[in-house]
């Protein structure tokens, strides 16, 4: 590859991304942390998206082998893809071709554009995705992307309802989990209280809520009732405490009815929700829509669509 073309790329994308990352350290609103984005018409929605793909393109192609190879196999140049009307050229890339990319190229792969420099220079925390088989695709990711994860995520929390005066507990483990430790750092950004929670067992974390008493709690759905359970065994009603809403992800479960029905009726708490993925959206790619009534069916994910597509 030609270093210096590979370089030129990157500084546009990267200037790209930083020209639509509005209001990137304090929200515009109480409610809405980014209006010129959070509110944007479709056709203003489709002009950013077009802008970044077209910087987005060269800069995979410049600096990741792995897509380069793809485009050459599929017989595209990066001007062959101009916009969002391009895309249906574009078929959606599988984890497989980044399994066999792994195996093929280890430990990182040739997927990501994070380059053994780059890492030395500005790498930040290396993450590997879960919940699936075959080779674990590893990424390396920087504080660039730290602090975009944080602006994203920040963006996200505010529209669920997350505002001054709340402390959230973190109950995670903070290992190679994307989804908390981009938390942690939207959490930093909003100025928000957080009692850290990794390595603790179920009772010791129930005895942090009884004592502390927060108000937001961040765990798996599959936890959110295990904890209530063994509250319930300890002799408390988790409905009685102050929690009053229970921030998920790692598994479905507002979109399975009777997941959220157990969890809300077991904490007489609201249900709110991230969906992402190691490889295509680490900070928040889909959020509970504020526009949903509680306790409405089906759930509704909100899309940050100047982010991704």
């Amino acid at each position: 590859m030609d270093n210096a073309r590979a370089e030129k790329s990157r500084q546009v994308w990267l200037a790209t991304i930083e020209k639509f990352r509005r209001d990137p350290n304090r929200a515009a609103t109480p409610d809405i942390w980014s209006p010129s984005l959070d509110t944007a018409s479709r056709d203003e929605l489709t002009a950013i998206q077009n802008e970044k793909l077209a910087a987005a393109v060269p800069f995979v192609y410049e600096n990741s082998p792995f897509y380069r190879r793809r485009f050459e196999r599929l017989g595209l140049l990066p001007s062959d893809i101009r916009g969002v009307d391009d895309l249906h050229k574009w078929p959606v890339v599988d984890k497989a071709e980044m399994m066999a990319d792994a195996a093929e190229h280890p430990p990182y792969g040739t997927y990501t554009t994070v380059t053994d420099e780059i890492w030395a220079q500005r790498g930040w925390m290396m993450f590997s995705s879960s919940g699936s088989t075959g080779v674990p695709r590893v990424f390396r990711y920087t504080h660039i992307d730290r602090e975009f994860w944080a602006w994203a995520n920040a963006r996200a929390l505010l529209a669920m309802g997350f505002r001054p005066g709340e402390v959230v507990f973190m109950m995670t483990g903070y290992g190679p989990h994307v989804w908390a430790w981009g938390v942690q750092y939207a959490l930093e950004k909003m100025a928000l209280p957080t009692i850290p929670g990794g390595g603790m067992d179920a009772k010791a974390r129930a005895n942090v809520i009884l004592r502390f008493k927060p108000t937001i709690l961040l765990c798996t759905p599959s936890y959110a009732l295990h904890l209530g359970r063994l509250m319930q065994a300890m002799g408390h009603d988790p409905a009685a405490t102050s929690v009053h809403t229970l921030f998920v992800a790692g598994e479905p479960a507002l979109a399975i009815e009777s997941t959220r029905r157990r969890i809300e009726e077991l904490w007489r708490a609201r249900v709110v929700e991230f969906y992402g993925c190691t490889e295509a959206s680490p900070h928040v790619g889909g959020y509970s829509c504020p526009a949903q009534q509680p306790g409405t069916s089906p759930a509704a994910t909100h899309l940050m669509e100047d982010v991704q597509i």
